[in-house]
């Protein structure tokens, strides 16, 4: 009868930590979908499109969790909101696995530090096209 206790007791002084932890990743989320707004400001939004060449964009960047930005010159931006981790990009790099030579929805994307090792991965979902406002 006493491990029940010591497992409430432990889960109750944890859980003012988790409440932190949940706050602070929803302030970061908050900041990013800021950030993601300004970046959009200016454009406007297009229909979705299931694929596109990756020949013709640059990097991505992430935005939260799970939105990712390709810059296609300075004219179009194109937006994934993805299923699962990509948000790690900072410095690393994204390699997609892409089933011929477009990117398309349903593609698996990894992280990749510079040392190789894979430090996230995302399911793409659509592209969404921005268009700078003229």
């Amino acid at each position: 009868m006493r491990k029940p206790l010591i497992v409430f007791i432990a889960l109750a002084a944890a859980a003012p930590l988790l409440a932190g932890q949940s706050t602070a990743r929803e302030q970061r989320e908050a900041r990013a979908m800021k950030e993601l707004d300004k970046a959009l400001t200016g454009y406007t939004a297009g229909e979705a499109q299931l694929c596109l060449d990756p020949r013709t964009i640059r990097n991505p960047e992430a935005f939260g969790e799970k939105t990712l930005i390709f810059r296609q010159g300075k004219a179009i931006i194109w937006r994934s909101d993805t299923k699962g981790g990509c948000d790690e990009l900072g410095d690393d790099k994204l390699e997609t696995r892409q089933f011929g030579s477009r990117m398309c929805r349903g593609d698996r994307a990894t992280t990749v530090d510079i040392t190789g090792d894979e430090t996230g991965s995302c399911v793409l979902g659509d592209f969404v096209p921005y268009r700078r406002n003229k």
